[in-house]
């Protein structure tokens, strides 16, 4: 079953010292969260900004420090969906 929400993540891979951009369709102005998490189920904090565009949220995620190498799940639940997108950095 596909999700009725989808989003951007960008840049994907990263080298973990940047900021992070998430691009989510919203045109009908959903609350949602996002749950930033590495494999072994660690939470990650991050400093985030919400920008609302037409039809759309951009969220641009900065993290404390350098995110070290590996892979962290970004979650995104909107109503009853968690949308997951994996992170790589190198």
């Amino acid at each position: 079953m596909k999700n009725s929400y989808d989003f951007l993540l960008y840049p994907n891979p990263t080298d973990g010292s940047e900021n992070i951009f998430l691009k989510i369709p919203n045109p009908n102005d959903e609350t949602f969260s996002i749950l930033i998490n590495d494999l072994l189920g660690r939470d990650f904090v991050s400093d985030l900004t919400s920008i609302k565009l037409d039809g759309e949220t951009l969220i641009i995620i900065g993290f404390e420090g350098k995110l070290p190498t590996g892979v962290y799940l970004i979650n995104v639940v909107i109503k009853d969906e968690i949308i997951t997108k994996k992170l790589i950095v190198k």
